[in-house]
């Protein structure tokens, strides 16, 4: 099952803005299991989000078409170098 995602940029973050285009995408996918998080990036965050995200999905297809022969145990060991440091809690978070 393929969670769907949704990025939206807006010069303007009003209350409306949001409710628009979160009913946008609600209207067009099955929230039943949706998590919702809200953040307020500058254009450099954003950039360095998407190169993380670039590369956590090369690894995942790296392992998935080219490691047939690597053991799930091994995969997993392999997930977790990688996305531990990505998801790792900041100082301020408790």
């Amino acid at each position: 099952m393929v969670n769907p995602s949704l990025f939206f940029f807006v010069k303007e973050e009003t209350t409306d803005t949001i409710l628009k285009c979160l009913r946008i995408f609600t209207e067009n996918n099955d929230v039943s299991v949706t998590e919702v998080t809200i953040t307020d990036k500058n254009c450099a965050e954003i950039a360095a989000f998407f190169v993380i995200s670039f590369l956590l999905k090369a690894v995942d297809t790296d392992l998935q078409n080219k490691c047939r022969l690597v053991s799930p145990e091994k995969k997993n060991v392999i997930h977790k170098l990688f996305r531990d440091p990505v998801y790792a809690f900041s100082e301020t978070k408790s």
